[in-house]
């Protein structure tokens, strides 16, 4: 209550204070400052004056939120007018209000003056009458943030601004949930025959080129995106996804996918994506970027993908031979544990990776005419290595990112649209026109602005060559609703410290100067410009020192992770000849 009160009173002294001075008849000092308060001492009188009380409230930040609340409040009041529906609903809250305190004081037994004295105190006020006045600013408060929204929506500033800070990516994916916790996620994970089965049955529909990567997600992933044929949504600085999934997409956009269309240099690229060229640990110990996340790439060949479905129920040994028991150093050597079963060995010979790993065409077969398969790119085939000359899966060209998170499971990942990277270079508008009309995207930021924009067709519309994301499948109106609401929130959150924005504009014209017709103490409006600026400056270091120890975590995973396969792990021929004789290794 107390705090309310600060604030209504703030309001009142700097309306006085806004408006003019001059009107106000106040005792001075000696050199002409306005006397607030006087107290008679010992020592003789000590006098308060209006500086002293701006100088102890703009010297703490209790102050200047009180300040920056206060201005706010009182131009808010100016700006916004009360329209005849914001008195309605006024009208309708105090009603509301004064027969909740008449109902409590007839169940409580109490009376309406307790109720009422009651309830007020609770809103932080003392009379109807500043309650009234509260609600009216509160609903002022409340439009004129709805039509500052509405106006960064409407002239695309929100959108703009939100793909230049927050690189959105819209990402399709299959997931395979691998249930079984026991073992190590790093070297000896365990799955389950019917995991083993469904990776290969997974992999082999991408593969045979008759079905869409959307189909299969659609039919056979293993969380709620399968409605939506694979679709997480945008995904961007604020997603909290897994590393795995999130950086592996970042890596793969960033270093191997050979196309960047931001007329940015690749040091700037890295920035744009947050991506830290290395990772400093401490005592001269340094973590390159590019070459642990380079080290972390794996190939599988489909060969390998098929043992999947063939030694899913497997378990005895890679060879289908049965262990004998034998005596060996005294002790009796049991049948394989289930570690070594051959679909366990298989996973983490080819899928326990915290990386990226690709799937490639060794052991399918004949792919001409399967637009599935595809060579790679000179960038990832400097990564597979130079004797690499097969091809990799991909949908329609699109490589399919393969990681794993024990967490959450096998991902199979697409990039459906990237900020890096122009997709499409025109579309049809089919906007009050019977037939479609061509038009052109000329450059990236032309497409981004386009793909991520808000216009909602009806559910009857052609859509087939929109290339946007709020028609890339299409569907209802309802649904269409839903993913433009989907982006609409997005933009109006792109910024943590949107309220500051709002601010910004009560105070300065569209030129970017103070309004003419405001004027505020300089020292007060010195001061909370410098508390906004130190606030941005926070949240912007907090960001970056959360990233830093994010990408740290995961870099240092898959350092970790090498280690242990190095050292822990048999080589896949060598664990096959294991199981095939009884020989000690």
């Amino acid at each position: 209550m107390k705090k309310r009160l600060l604030t209504l009173s703030m309001v009142s002294l700097l309306t006085l204070g806004l408006a003019s001075c001059s009107d106000v008849d106040a005792k001075k000092t000696s050199d002409g400052k306005d006397i607030i308060v006087s107290i008679e001492t010992e020592g003789g009188v000590v006098n308060y004056t209006a500086d002293d009380l701006l100088n102890h409230y703009s010297s703490t930040e209790t102050g200047v939120k009180a300040y920056y609340n206060a201005i706010y409040d009182v131009l808010v009041r100016h700006d916004q007018e009360i329209t005849p529906e914001m008195s309605t609903t006024i009208e309708e809250d105090m009603e509301t209000f004064l027969n909740t305190c008449k109902t409590n004081a007839s169940n409580n037994g109490t009376t309406y003056k307790t109720e009422l004295s009651n309830s007020l105190e609770a809103e932080g006020v003392k009379t109807t009458g500043e309650l009234r006045e509260l609600k009216e600013l509160n609903v002022q408060k409340t439009k004129y943030s709805e039509n500052f929204y509405d106006q960064g929506l409407e002239d695309g500033t929100f959108a703009k601004k939100y793909i230049e800070e927050k690189a959105p990516y819209h990402i399709r994916h299959i997931l395979i949930k691998t249930d079984d916790v026991s073992g190590s996620s790093v070297y000896n994970k365990e799955i389950s025959k019917e995991e083993s089965k469904k990776i290969y049955s997974i992999i082999s529909r991408l593969a045979s080129g008759k079905t869409t990567f959307g189909d299969v997600a659609y039919d056979a992933s293993d969380d709620s995106s399968n409605s939506l044929y694979g679709s997480v949504g945008i995904m961007d600085f604020d997603t909290g996804f897994v590393s795995e999934f999130k950086y592996g997409v970042y890596y793969y956009d960033a270093f191997l996918s050979g196309k960047n269309d931001t007329g940015k240099t690749q040091e700037q690229l890295l920035e744009m994506l947050r991506i830290p060229s290395s990772i400093e640990l401490g005592e001269g110990n340094t973590l390159n970027t590019k070459e642990v996340l380079d080290n972390s790439v794996f190939t599988v060949p489909y060969s390998a993908v098929e043992m999947f479905q063939a030694y899913a129920d497997t378990t005895k040994t890679i060879d289908n031979k049965t262990y004998t028991d034998e005596i060996v150093s005294g002790s009796v050597r049991q049948s394989i544990t289930s570690n070594y079963y051959p679909r366990n060995v298989l996973f983490n010979t080819y899928f326990n990776n915290h990386g990226l790993t690709f799937i490639t065409d060794e052991g399918f077969g004949d792919t001409t005419g399967n637009a599935n398969w595809t060579t790679p790119n000179a960038e990832l085939k400097a990564v597979l290595g130079e004797n690499f000359d097969g091809k990799i899966l991909t949908d329609n060209g699109n490589p399919i990112l393969v990681t794993y998170n024990p967490s959450t499971g096998l991902h199979f990942m697409i990039i459906e649209k990237s900020p890096i990277n122009q997709k499409y270079t025109s579309y049809t508008s089919y906007e009050n026109k019977s037939e479609g009309e061509e038009v052109a995207l000329n450059n990236l930021e032309e497409e981004l602005l386009h793909y991520y924009s808000l216009d909602v067709p009806s559910g009857s519309a052609n859509v087939t060559n929109d290339n946007r994301f709020v028609t890339y499948i299409k569907t209802t109106r309802t649904e269409y609703d839903k993913r433009a609401t989907t982006l609409e929130n997005k933009f109006k959150s792109y910024d943590s410290n949107m309220e500051y924005k709002i601010f910004e504009s009560l105070i300065y014209d569209d030129n970017g100067t103070i309004r003419t017709d405001v004027t505020i103490d300089e020292k007060i409006l010195n001061t909370i410009l410098t508390y906004i600026k130190d606030q941005r400056a926070n949240t912007e270091y907090s960001t970056l020192e959360s990233n830093v120890a994010s990408w740290t975590t995961y870099l240092q995973l898959l350092e970790f992770q090498g280690l242990q396969k190095d050292a822990k792990q048999l080589d896949f021929s060598e664990t096959k000849l294991y199981f095939a004789d009884t020989k000690d290794l």
